[in-house]
């Protein structure tokens, strides 16, 4: 809870007291004690951890066949879409701009990697008035091993401040605003080497030919 300059000290009252080692102060207040001072800086423990992970650069040994589900789930799609017409016509306007804006490549040549391939499917929402159609990734699709590229992923930390920090900073100017990154995660380049973990399929049509994209 953040408190104003303006009420802070009316809110103090008389009893406050100094603990031990003299660096904390318990200050009551009309909420209760309230601890400030300073803290030890010195470190008097040190920490080491070490994982090891011969595999991470052996994702194709881990996952398995995934190319005939995507296009079993791709099959799906168009099923939906030849008895939706403003459907379909958003479905292919996202995935042309997916195109226009280079956030996916044609694949040409075969090769004999052991690609991952992407499911994906879409929420239509008609009785909104801005965004109608989303489409959606599903990396946790699993092959044939049982593995999806999400479940061979290792998590990391989080990259967010806490809610408290947040809150607080937000306060601290006179005037805060708030925006958003257009596509932000879709701008993320993604290494050459690992592309065809992102591999999706596509077609214009209900008919072949299906075509192959790297993402």
């Amino acid at each position: 809870m953040s408190i104003g300059s303006d009420i802070f000290f009316d809110s103090l009252k008389a009893d406050k007291i100094r603990l031990a080692n003299g660096n904390l102060i318990l200050q009551e207040s009309e909420l209760g004690y309230v601890v400030s001072g300073k803290l030890p800086t010195e470190v008097t423990f040190s920490y080491c951890w070490v994982a090891v992970e011969t595999n991470l650069d052996n994702a194709d040994s881990v996952l398995g066949v995934s190319r005939e589900n995507a296009v079993k789930r791709l099959n799906g799609i168009w099923n939906k879409l030849n008895k939706n017409n403003t459907l379909a016509t958003l479905y292919k306007a996202f995935m042309q701009e997916y195109l226009d804006l280079g956030h996916m490549q044609q694949i040409i040549d075969e090769d004999n990697t052991k690609s991952y391939y992407i499911p994906h499917h879409c929420i239509y929402k008609p009785e909104r008035t801005t965004t109608l159609l989303r489409a959606v990734f599903d990396a946790s699709a699993k092959t044939s091993t049982g593995q999806s590229l999400n479940s061979i992923l290792l998590n990391g930390g989080s990259i967010q401040d806490d809610l408290f920090s947040l809150v607080n900073r937000f306060r601290t100017h006179k005037y805060p605003f708030s925006a958003d990154i257009q596509k932000m995660y879709r701008q993320i380049l993604v290494q050459l080497s690992q592309r065809y973990l992102q591999r999706i399929v596509w077609k214009e049509t209900n008919n072949p030919p299906i075509k192959r994209w790297n993402r």
